[in-house]
């Protein structure tokens, strides 16, 4: 079954819960924009961020002392053995999991590169609205928790919404589809950039794409 986001519930979770979340006033902020150029924000900083020697991970955490793991993105190079005048190519994949992103250079979403890379997809998103946008910027604190509860209330939407018979995707049409499936008794989610998400992050002999693809 597939789901967009912007007809979901999960919008709706997120202006009637992040009310609680310290500092952030819920009237303040368009949560599907917000979604949209959190998306952007992650691509386009780890097409600049990139490395052909290592893998490189932006890492989202709440804000707990434990730092629980959310969410990480990961891109990496992939050298073509058959063929030293044919490039490689990139892949961009996002996990759940831990553990994935141990053998990856780290970079914290609270990185104030990666909140400046936000707030600039941000105003860009504002200047139809509000005219000129150039500067505009969102406190680093306020930002973090705008990330947090995206990611926190993606992964309730999931839970909440897993079903035994199928696999549920929640799908952001040129960003991202979120899914989750049954297995064994276990709910197990996953998520893969989609569109324009996965062709902007390239190189000049490589276009990003999934390597078993």
């Amino acid at each position: 079954m597939k789901v967009n986001l912007k007809e979901s519930q999960l919008l709706v979770q997120l202006v009637e819960n992040v009310s609680r979340v310290q500092g952030l006033r819920i009237s303040d902020v368009n949560w599907e924009m917000m979604i949209e150029d959190l998306s952007t924000a992650i691509y386009k900083f780890l097409a600049i961020a990139k490395d052909k020697n290592k893998k490189v991970a932006l890492v989202f955490t709440d804000a707990s002392e434990a730092h629980n793991f959310l969410i990480g993105a990961i891109i990496e190079y992939h050298k073509n053995d058959d063929s030293d005048e044919v490039g490689g190519n990139w892949s961009f994949v996002y996990t759940f999991n831990k553990e994935d992103v141990t053998d990856c250079e780290i970079i914290h979403a609270n990185d104030p590169k990666f909140i400046q890379a936000f707030n600039d997809v941000t105003s860009e998103s504002l200047k139809d609205k509000h005219g000129d946008m150039t500067g505009y910027t969102v406190d680093g604190m306020i930002v973090t928790k705008i990330f947090e509860a995206i990611f926190k209330y993606l992964k309730i939407w999931l839970d909440t919404n897993a079903r035994t018979d199928e696999v549920v995707d929640l799908v952001l049409e040129d960003h991202f589809e979120a899914s989750v499936a049954v297995e064994d008794g276990v709910k197990v989610m996953s998520m893969v950039p989609h569109g324009r998400a996965k062709s902007q992050i390239k190189d000049d002999d490589a276009v990003s794409q999934d390597v078993d693809k």
